[in-house]
């Protein structure tokens, strides 16, 4: 009778109805079942009392014994006995065909990961097979790398809508032109070489800085300054928080899309230092700058920017997604790249889960990163204070069979876990760490993972770093600003960094960062403008020496000296010729470029010093 309830219970036997169900239970006898009780504990009826048991002494209910709940932690191995749901149960429900109904049980047993313990990673084919950039003929100039970045298209739009923006607020035109633009973005940069504590010390008369100075008055400076806009007011975006820029933003990410990337690509976030007033505005505690507008980014290995976005917040179309809010990010900011290329990618433990790694395989791309413990489903690891009593280095691996996914967790002085698609532990190699009690270097074994994710995972963090050296100090209330300044310097490190990966194909020295910065600057002040006297040319020291030294003759960038504007010769003071492969002297002095160059029936140096790329 016991066995006729828990058939019908179970749905066995073939009865159409629960009302069949109810009718068959009712015909069973009270007395000979135990078990027709409401509550959860079992009560004996007094005709199956033992023999052995007292008459006169109470009988006490006893609890029904449950099944222990399965812990999330625990390694699933390939077993049926092991699953929740057999796999003869699933594999039926497979063959039956997409449209099949899947149980709660099934589909979460189907999405559980099956970890295998101390199993190698299958190895396959990883090979990159995408485009990789090809060495220059010829090298360009510093200011040529620059406008493949900010281009003219994009400080036109500046123009237009500075100007008009200047009208509505002051009611007076501002008259900006495109090179006032970027006069006004090369002094920015001249700025950050030479830091100062306020931006108007490089017009005071004590701190005056002329290559700021010279070309342009602090009123006009700070005027344009106040009237820079990249859109119109009048048509704002309620669903955009940074609607202010985003043409800016969407020309620029337009031209770092066309850059070539490499074979790894790293995403990070990047804080831009603001405490103001702003809708995006984010605090992060462990920052350098805890306050400030956070933006998602896309590096290559050697920092090189190919693609960013200002967070705004949860994306509404992706809160019911199964990779979460970092995991999108990631999506995201690949979507550039070529599917089925195997570009590899990293990230750290915001970003790691393994749907996002299967999510990548499924474009053809690899994927290494941390990972945090509890995104690991069903993934048990030895823990850590197991491993903290073993040697240092010490490391536990699980593999994951249905979709060839491992998880690592090293112990160096504390644990990381690390989920990897195509590297493996091995091999093994050593890396010296410092022995606080030994007080020496010693050598702790890493596997393989763990190196490749520290040589590759950088690229977002040295493009910050970058940024941050030769980066001017602005104060403004206006957020958006503060974002303009900021992709100004990283189009600088980009160019920097393209120009010396340049250098490096073609086995020639590179300059530094802060001269490549120089260059631009002087090329976006000087590059098409016409001679004339500086506008603060009468602002020099009331007493000078007796003998003044002559001053010293600083060559023009490439940029400016072939540009063929305005470079009218002068009569001056006799001097050396500045052509390289001249030795005597002359009075002829070209009015832009400040060189003295030779004129006669002999030889022009005039003419080769301007057309000449060689020089």
């Amino acid at each position: 009778m016991v066995l006729a309830f828990y058939a019908a219970e179970e749905g066995v036997l073939n009865m159409d109805s629960d009302s069949e169900i109810e009718d068959a239970i009712s015909n069973v006898d009270p007395n000979e079942s135990d078990f027709l009780s409401s509550g959860d504990e079992y009560q004996p009826s007094p005709e199956s009392d033992s023999d052995n048991s007292d008459q006169g002494r109470p009988t006490k209910p006893k609890k029904r014994k449950r099944t222990p709940k399965r812990r999330k932690d625990r390694c699933t191995f390939i077993d049926s006995e092991d699953d929740d749901v057999p796999l003869a149960r699933i594999r039926d429900i497979l063959k039956r065909g997409e449209n099949a109904q899947l149980d709660d049980d099934v589909y979460q047993a189907m999405e559980e990961p099956m970890w295998v313990r101390d199993m190698p990673l299958a190895m396959f084919d990883t090979d990159f097979t995408g485009e990789l950039e090809a060495p220059l003929k010829t090298m360009k100039t510093p200011f040529e790398f620059f406008k493949e970045i900010i281009t003219d298209e994009m400080l036109d739009r500046v123009e237009t809508e500075s100007n008009n923006y200047a009208m509505i607020k002051t009611g007076k035109e501002l008259k900006s032109t495109r090179k006032e633009i970027e006069t006004f973005i090369g002094l920015y940069l001249r700025m950050g070489l030479m830091k100062a504590h306020c931006t108007r010390a490089y017009w005071a008369q004590k701190t005056r800085y002329p290559p700021v100075a010279d070309w342009m008055t602090r009123n006009r400076f700070e005027l344009i300054a106040r009237t820079l806009h990249f859109t119109d007011n009048n048509q704002p975006d309620d669903n955009n928080r940074v609607w202010k820029i985003q043409p800016w933003l969407t020309s620029l990410q337009g031209n770092l899309g066309k850059l070539c990337p490499t074979e790894t690509q790293s995403v990070d976030e990047i804080m831009i230092a603001f405490k103001g007033r702003c809708k995006v505005k984010q605090y992060i505690r462990n920052k350098p700058h805890k306050w400030g507008i956070k933006m998602w980014a896309r590096c290559s290995k050697d920092g090189v920017l190919h693609q960013f976005e200002v967070y705004q917040g949860a994306k509404s179309e992706h809160n019911n997604s199964h990779l979460g809010m970092a995991g999108n990010v990631v999506m995201d900011m690949t979507s550039l790249l070529q599917e089925g290329k195997s570009y590899k990618i990293f990230a750290d433990n915001l970003f790691s889960s393994i749907n996002l790694v299967k999510s990548l395989r499924e474009r053809g791309m690899h994927y290494v990163g941390t990972v945090r413990e509890n995104r690991l489903k069903g993934c048990s690891l030895r823990p850590e204070k197991d491993m903290r009593k073993e040697p240092r280095g010490a490391m536990d691996s699980c593999l994951d069979v249905d979709s060839n996914i491992l998880a690592v967790r090293w112990y160096d002085n504390k644990k990381v876990d690390v989920v990897s698609s195509y590297v493996g532990t091995e091999p093994v190699t050593k890396v010296t760490r410092f022995d606080r009690k030994a007080k020496k270097m010693i050598e702790v074994p890493c596997p393989a993972v763990v190196v490749t994710y520290n040589q590759n995972m950088g690229g977002v963090d040295l493009l910050d770093s970058l940024t941050a050296l030769y980066k001017a100090k602005t104060k403004t209330r206006r957020w958006y600003l503060y974002i303009f300044y900021h992709t100004i310097n990283m189009a600088v490190v980009t160019s920097w960094l393209r120009y010396r990966r340049q250098c490096h194909l073609l086995k020639v020295p590179h300059k530094k960062l802060s001269d490549f910065q120089a260059d631009i600057a002087d090329s976006l002040v000087n590059c098409m403008r016409k001679p004339g006297r500086p506008s603060l040319e009468a602002s020099r020291p009331l007493t000078q020496a007796s003998t003044p030294r002559a001053a010293s003759f600083y060559p023009p960038t490439a940029d400016v000296r072939l540009d063929m504007f305005a470079h009218m010769p002068q009569y001056g003071d006799r001097q050396w010729c500045k052509h390289p492969n001249c030795k005597q002297k002359t009075f002829i002095f070209c009015s832009k470029c400040k060189a003295h160059l030779c004129i006669n029936k002999d030889r022009n140096c005039f003419e080769d010093y301007h057309i000449n790329k060689h020089i």
